[in-house]
């Protein structure tokens, strides 16, 4: 929980720096409150998606999921209890991080019920890729690369501090490929009513993702793939 507070604070404060300047004239100010939905929902998403693999990776590692394995717990049961302590991190980062961006200016948000849908399916989404990278990661670096060299990057590459529209070719159409994009996009909707995508493409994208992880996840689970000898 403090890794999220202490990183939102310390974009929030570059942000608000590198932008002040301008803030006067209007364009620093409106560019700031844009990209702060996206450091709230980064936020949640990065919490999530840790939640999951390094609690499992742990579990691997020192022994603990023999103890988790031994009731006859069915595929679906032992992602959904990973999936919920995940939900759960991300509601308590929430907690925490909002007063932030609160007090850096971000108003209530437009649609608070697209914001939710669209917070808790991304948080869903990233707590099952965690899963499934925890159930082949099989020491600590392994987890720490995934991180570092494909949730970190793909995270970054998603629209969270500026609209796809504004940046130069080719970059629009390589985020459109990236699933975190469309969480972005959807939850910056709801927050502040602006939006490179439909919302309805948003959601579409969100719900096939999420169900395409889970289905991942559990015939992983199903075939012992990475937790059973």
């Amino acid at each position: 929980i403090t890794q999220p507070l202490v990183s939102t604070g310390l974009f929030v404060l570059v942000f608000h720096l590198a932008l002040g300047p301008e803030g006067d004239e209007g364009a620093g100010e409106a560019a700031f409150t844009y990209l702060l939905p996206g450091l709230l929902i980064y936020s949640l998403l990065m919490q999530a998606a840790a939640s999951t693999l390094y609690s499992l990776v742990f579990d691997k590692i020192e022994g603990a999921l023999a103890d988790i394995l031994m009731p006859p717990l069915t595929p679906g049961e032992f992602a959904a209890g990973y999936l919920m302590s995940a939900l759960s991190a991300a509601a308590a980062t929430a907690a925490i991080v909002l007063p932030i961006v609160l007090l850096a200016g971000l108003g209530l948000p437009a649609d608070p019920l697209t914001v939710a849908v669209f917070a808790t399916l991304g948080c869903a989404e990233l707590a099952l890729c965690g899963i499934a990278i925890a159930t082949v990661a099989k020491k600590w670096d392994q987890a720490e690369a995934f991180v570092s060299f494909g949730l970190t990057p793909a995270a970054f590459l998603s629209g969270v501090f500026a609209p796809v529209s504004a940046l130069p070719d080719p970059l629009p159409a390589i985020i459109k490929l990236n699933p975190f994009h469309y969480i972005v996009d959807g939850f910056r909707a709801g927050y502040l009513g602006q939006h490179d995508n439909p919302v309805w493409l948003n959601l579409v994208v969100c719900l096939a993702v999420t169900a395409g992880m889970l289905g991942l996840c559990l015939s992983m689970l199903r075939r012992g793939v990475g937790i059973r000898a």
